[in-house]
């Protein structure tokens, strides 16, 4: 009787992360001296490794780096460092820097100092592991800037056009600002420059109160959601037109907003108002 034979025990698929952290082992090694040769099984895709002092091309994809122009001069205020420009061909290309993984689609060029990049046009798909730097990594397209926490894996995608900025949250959390607003955006969620900012919302529901006062408040109680700083706002505001109006539901909404907001600019109204509502 011929004994059966095991096949291979499973194995199981490694994150572009661990591929990453793998890497810079191993070019550390290189860089040191040592000279084994390693390769990857061919179902992983090659990936550019760019980092001083080793750079490689990756296979059937190029890369671009160019020194921006002035460089030789002090770099822009939001740069820690002298940037490095990098531009991808007609394929996609990837790199690598620091804790971050960079795949970038084809026709895409970004800025890259330290831990900030400039996305100046195309698309760029940023996946960062766990740091314990001091600093937070960001992305800047347009007038949007997105900043990720240090402590979690954190996976995103960045489209920059000359008319529009897409930032799509694949894992993890970021923060996005624009135009001065902050908002976060948790795994699943996009956000749009095209977008109707908070502000605008507000200003046309307040525009809408004379009109429609009952959309107006539906549409501030959902502004009030929001992590932007015109929640505050968008909540009084429900609380104040549902307390004009005589909605039962005034007494709530302005205990609701003087918990959420005990020191908000509008605390003393709410409270005045409270204080002048008939008791049910």
């Amino acid at each position: 009787m011929t004994p059966d034979r095991l096949g291979p025990p499973p194995v199981e698929p490694l994150s572009d992360l661990d591929w990453m952290r793998i890497e810079r082992i191993l070019w550390a090694k290189i860089d040191t001296g040592a000279s084994r040769s390693v390769s990857r099984a061919s179902r992983y895709r090659p990936w550019l490794w760019i980092g001083p002092p080793v750079v490689a091309a990756a296979a059937a994809a190029a890369i671009v780096v160019t020194q921006p122009e002035g460089t030789r001069k002090p770099a822009p205020h939001r740069f820690g460092v002298a940037p490095v420009r990098y531009v991808s061909g007609d394929s996609a290309s990837s790199l690598s820097f620091g804790n971050a993984y960079v795949s970038l689609e084809p026709q895409t060029a970004v800025l890259v100092s330290g831990r900030r990049t400039l996305v100046e046009r195309g698309e760029a798909t940023f996946a960062l592991a766990p740091s314990s730097m001091a600093s937070a990594f960001e992305v800047e397209a347009g007038e949007a800037t997105v900043s990720t926490p240090r402590d979690i894996e954190t996976k995103f995608h960045v489209g920059r056009s000359a008319a529009n900025t897409t930032v799509a949250v694949e894992r993890g959390m970021i923060e996005l600002t624009h135009r001065g607003e902050k908002t976060r955006l948790q795994a699943g969620q996009t956000w749009t420059s095209n977008a109707d900012s908070t502000r605008d919302r507000y200003e046309r529901l307040a525009a809408l109160e004379v009109r429609d006062p009952a959309a107006a408040l539906a549409g501030y109680l959902e502004l009030a959601k929001t992590d932007s700083r015109w929640a505050e706002v968008s909540l009084f505001a429900a609380a104040r037109l549902a307390g004009d109006r005589m909605d039962p539901r005034a007494g709530e909404l302005l205990k609701s907003y003087l918990k959420r907001f005990p020191r908000g600019a509008n605390a003393p109204d709410a409270r005045a108002i409270l204080s002048r509502l008939p008791v049910m």
